[in-house]
């Protein structure tokens, strides 16, 4: 496991096996004010499938 920190928030990544441009991904999200505050455990699973 391994944390992505963005502007507004902090992913919580599950797995070892992601490429750049989802990590890419997951950083904008956290960059965005909305995301401010929100859980993004559940929301990463679904980006790295």
């Amino acid at each position: 496991m391994f944390e992505i920190k963005g502007k507004y928030n902090t992913a919580k990544v599950f797995t070892d096996n992601i490429d750049s441009s989802a990590v890419d991904q997951i950083t904008e999200l956290c960059s965005q004010e909305f995301t401010k505050g929100s859980r993004m455990k559940h929301n990463i699973l679904l980006l790295c499938f």
